[in-house]
């Protein structure tokens, strides 16, 4: 947070076309606007000069980066502002409901559950739980019909 200058490059990165992670991006389609979304909401007060880029950012974000965008707007506002400026937008990007919903967990102080099937905790868990030669991530997930992950 203390480094001079990341919210243009990371508000130009929300606008980009790059992918951090090959893995995630395969398992839920996140891309590096949403990672960029999330460094944003990592800044706290010195990101909030971004909220209006996040908040249009999720209008055309896919649905995981939207709700990664959503996040970030969360963290940046707290709960009274973020859910003033999502909660329109759940018309047009449905996917910021369940960050919405997740907020009205928090003022009620009931803990959010988190699983790995739900793309933005299961980044999270395939970011920092795994490490190479541990299959943590693997083996929190569920496997679908035909019994693949």
């Amino acid at each position: 947070p203390r480094t001079p200058g990341p919210v243009p490059v990371l508000v130009s990165a929300l606008n980009g076309s790059w992918c951090s992670s090959a893995r995630i991006s395969w398992d839920y389609g996140l891309t590096g606007a949403g990672e960029a979304a999330e460094a944003l909401g990592h800044l706290g007060a010195q990101g909030s000069i971004a909220v209006p880029e996040l908040t249009n950012a999720i209008l055309t974000l896919g649905e995981y980066d939207a709700q990664l965008a959503a996040r970030a707007v969360w963290r940046i506002s707290g709960n009274h502002d973020a859910l003033r400026l999502l909660t329109p937008l759940i018309s047009k990007q449905p996917a910021v409901e369940k960050v919405v919903d997740e907020i009205k967990l928090v003022e009620r102080e009931i803990e959010i559950p988190k699983s790995p099937d739900d793309p933005p905790h299961a980044c999270f868990i395939a970011r920092f739980m795994w490490r190479p030669g541990e299959d943590d991530y693997w083996k929190y997930r569920t496997r679908d019909g035909r019994g693949a992950f």
